[in-house]
């Protein structure tokens, strides 16, 4: 033997995004993995800078906001339009790509891919429901390719959102803190 390391030895992650799915191809072992939803998460996460705590605010509804119903902690709490100011309106956009408040993150409840699953808190996890891109004044989940979405330009307070097809309407528009 050369002293070199044998390729049975080494051992090479490589990743691939095959149909919105990562791949790990696992070099000597010839086998593909699924990857986990962290490590695909982790893949995805947007360059953000942190910013707030602020509002994230309404475009189709003077002084409406993103808002934690009843600034709530708890798990499967509805994420909906409230008046600007309120207790649960504000919200931190952290590096990872998460929007917080109250130690919890918007999530796409059950990581669904569909239009009008409702948007949540949930326990922060890394998971790829929980990473949003601001793309022309809309948050994109870079998975589901979905917007959040004031459902029916609605406004009124307590009308929970949802991810819809982004299609550059004004109840898909935000204004992030800055």
């Amino acid at each position: 033997m050369s002293g070199g390391i044998s390729t049975s030895s080494r051992v090479a992650l490589r990743r691939w995004a095959v149909g919105g799915a990562l791949i790990s191809l696992t070099a000597g072992l010839g086998s593909l993995v699924p990857a986990t939803q962290a490590a695909l998460a982790a893949s995805i996460r947007p360059a953000t800078v942190v910013a707030g705590p602020g509002l994230i605010v309404a475009a189709d509804h003077k002084g409406k906001c993103v808002e934690d119903a009843n600034n709530a902690v708890a798990n499967n709490t509805p994420v909906q339009i409230g008046t600007c100011g309120d207790p649960g309106t504000s919200w931190t956009i952290e590096s990872d790509g998460t929007i917080q408040t109250n130690g919890k993150c918007l999530d796409i409840r059950r990581d669904g891919k569909v239009n009008k699953v409702q948007v949540e808190l949930w326990t922060c996890t890394g998971g790829s429901n929980q990473v949003w891109m601001a793309e022309n004044g809309t948050l994109v989940n870079p998975v589901s390719r979905k917007c959040l979405d004031d459902p029916r330009f609605s406004g009124a307070d307590g009308t929970q959102l949802k991810i819809y097809t982004c299609n550059g309407g004004k109840n898909q528009q935000w204004v992030l803190p800055s």
